[in-house]
């Protein structure tokens, strides 16, 4: 099939239905579009179909545009080119595919001026386009409950790209950005350039900020690489404002202002330039920038809690993850405002991997100067656990770093429990080089008992919940000795977190559990202030 269209003159092409990326063209729609091959094989159909919003891959016209199987396409060059569609269904390599014949009818049928997509000097979109399509996809999030994103970006440089190269080099510039940006969107989404140096993108079918996060950030990294022209690399940066749907505003013209306003706070800041318009979004992303900062500067630091033996004695310490924050009560931001953050984002991994890093080399330190091996709890998200080559790659960490796995604890939470099929085979391979794993705030979820039999477990710790109403009426002292049965016939040991009060203590302690943590004993404490809390002394 491949031969037999890459050479037909007839304008024709396969695309993939999942995708819309185009997957084969021929000579014939080289020459009607003006794209290379190269340049079709890294487009989607979109990109020739403006007047069409894709909705869960079908397409649907615009307002009537579709006159039977006539489209609307737009050529490289910003022109509309009138087309009568052929097309079926095939397999193609494997992928739900459809062969395409687009033959041109321009000269039969006239187009109205209405049509006419783009501004034929200045390639820019008509905003009567951008609106029609923003209403499709409104449309389709209120029946999906998804959200919508409106994008505003603006270059940075375009006076110094005119002033050096003129005004063709400078929409030179502007296409080659253009390109990249469409490349990068997927294949629902929308790109248009709707001001001499800004760009506007509606972002469709969003189910999380993590969905948004991700695309906003691959927009921003298409400026990883400079623009050509006239053979001189010319460096290139944007700043990006956010709205969405529905939770900024409705109506598609109040989003476009709020998302400028957000690009305009974005242009404010220094470096990693993205905005949100809302309060929480904002919030959400100064946090995510904050955190990313500090990644690079290696400001996050690890606080230790002791865990306790009934008679007083530490059994092991928790390392816990802080980000200094002046403004912030304490001096610190809370855990769980930046935790779920880093997981949205992706950040979860490389920070965690720090923490596997950090503990690893305070284990040596202490080691190296007072001779004593602590046992060191680190916390581990699913997303961890999941991640490629995890094991391989937690266990490489301890080796470079000092670390000793016989000595160190992971605590996952219940969503890893329930997630089985994917956490057992890393699980098994730490346990098999020496690790322990503790079930963190145990029974605020759902785990179940098989899995928690079937996974290397070996602590369970009883959410602070539970212990802090173990001695109140109608409390939770029946729920507690069943956890600890239950644990007990498992082979595993239970830690009280959250102990407060001596009562709370005495009645955990006579309940079964094994261990106790909380702030009656100690809070989490700096690095430094371990070694006095231990009673080690120095090496001679």
């Amino acid at each position: 099939m491949s031969p037999i269209v890459r050479g037909n003159p007839l304008p024709m092409w396969i695309y993939d239905r999942r995708t819309m990326r185009f997957l084969e063209v021929s000579e014939g729609a080289v020459r009607q579009y003006g794209f290379t091959r190269e340049e079709f094989l890294e487009m989607t159909i979109r990109e020739l179909r403006p007047t069409v919003v894709l909705l869960d891959g079908q397409d649907i016209a615009i307002r009537g545009r579709r006159r039977g199987r006539l489209w609307t396409h737009v050529r490289k060059n910003g022109s509309p080119v009138l087309v009568q569609i052929r097309s079926n269904a095939l397999v193609y390599n494997g992928r739900v595919a459809r062969l395409v014949v687009a033959s041109d009818v321009s000269d039969s049928l006239n187009p109205p001026a209405e049509l006419r997509l783009h501004d034929r000097a200045t390639g820019m979109a008509h905003p009567w386009l951008l609106e029609q399509r923003a209403r499709e996809v409104f449309a389709s999030a209120q029946q999906t409950k998804r959200r919508v994103a409106i994008v505003r970006l603006e270059l940075d440089q375009v006076e110094q790209v005119r002033e050096r190269f003129g005004a063709i080099g400078l929409d030179v510039c502007l296409k080659q950005v253009e390109t990249w940006l469409r490349r990068r969107v997927r294949g629902m989404d929308t790109v248009a350039r709707t001001g001499e140096k800004e760009f506007t993108l509606i972002l469709a079918e969003l189910a999380d900020d993590f969905d948004l996060y991700r695309v906003a950030t691959a927009l921003l990294q298409v400026f990883a690489q400079p623009a050509s022209v006239e053979g001189v690399a010319v460096p290139l940066s944007a700043s990006l404002g956010i709205a969405v749907y529905p939770e900024d505003e409705r109506e598609f013209d109040r989003l476009c202002r709020a998302a400028s306003v957000a690009m305009l706070r974005a242009k404010e800041s220094e470096g990693y330039r993205i905005a949100m318009f809302s309060t929480q979004g904002r919030e959400r992303t100064e946090l995510d920038l904050y955190m990313r900062e500090a990644m690079r500067q290696r400001s996050f630091v690890l606080h230790y809690q002791p865990v306790y033996s009934p008679e007083g004695e530490i059994r092991a310490l928790e390392a816990l993850l802080r980000l200094p924050r002046e403004e912030d009560e304490c001096g610190f931001v809370a855990p769980d405002r930046f935790v779920p953050i880093a997981e949205e984002t992706g950040l979860i991994e490389p920070l965690g991997m720090w923490v596997i890093e950090e503990a690893s080399r305070q284990m040596k330190a202490w080691r190296d100067e007072f001779g004593v091996t602590a046992r060191i709890a680190v916390n581990v998200s699913p997303l961890q656990l999941r991640g490629k080559d995890f094991a391989a790659n937690a266990l490489e960490v301890m080796r470079r770093f000092g670390g000793e796995p016989s000595r160190i604890e992971f605590e996952i939470t219940e969503r890893a429990v329930l997630e089985f099929d994917e956490v057992s085979q890393p699980m098994q391979e730490l346990a098999e080089a020496g690790i322990t794993f503790a079930v963190d705030d145990f029974g605020t979820g759902y785990s179940s008992l098989q899995h928690l039999h079937r996974l290397p477990i070996s602590v369970l710790k009883i959410d602070r919940s539970f212990v802090q109403r173990v001695d109140a009426p109608r409390g939770s002292e029946a729920i507690i000795e069943a956890m600890v049965s239950m644990a007990h016939s498992l082979g595993m040991r239970v830690v009280a977190e959250g102990v407060e009060t001596e009562e709370q203590r005495a009645s955990s302690l006579r309940l079964g559990c094994d261990s106790i943590q909380g702030f009656l004993h100690s809070r989490p404490v700096a690095a430094a202030e371990v070694p006095e809390l231990m009673g080690w002394k120095c090496r001679e």
